[in-house]
């Protein structure tokens, strides 16, 4: 849904988004306070500029951006927990959490994907983010 959001409005309100989601899950998974909020305001960011900057209306987008936020999402986990001195197994998180994981957002980015859009609706020109203009 996250992903839904930042492309459909933007890096910014994706990352605002994302921060408060990531903390909701913080809080009640009674993680570490903070590294899902990171990692998701990192992810929903990017997803958000290549939203603004490429054709948002691609059949692809979304799970291009699914894909790329998983595999992000997971590697920025398991660098933040290293470096954080937990317990983590590489074999655990590259083979038994990220290849599922990136399975089901896949299966699962096409029909969010139409609800978010339909629950949010589209912006109309004037008001969706521009893209990138390029000095030259």
């Amino acid at each position: 849904m996250l992903v839904a959001i930042a492309l459909l409005r933007g890096a910014v309100i994706g990352a605002a988004a994302a921060f408060f989601a990531g903390l909701l899950v913080d809080t009640a998974t009674l993680g570490t306070l903070g590294v899902s909020s990171l990692l998701l305001t990192i992810v929903a960011y990017w997803v958000g500029r290549y939203g603004e900057t490429t054709g948002r209306d691609r059949t692809h987008a979304p799970l291009l951006s699914v894909v790329a936020a998983t595999v992000a999402f997971t590697l920025g986990a398991f660098g933040l927990h290293v470096m954080l001195g937990d317990g983590v197994s590489a074999r655990l998180v590259f083979f038994e959490s990220l290849l599922p994981a990136v399975l089901l957002n896949t299966l699962a980015a096409t029909p969010v994907f139409a609800l978010t859009s339909r629950l949010l609706g589209r912006e109309d020109g004037a008001r969706a983010p521009r893209g990138v203009k390029l000095a030259g």
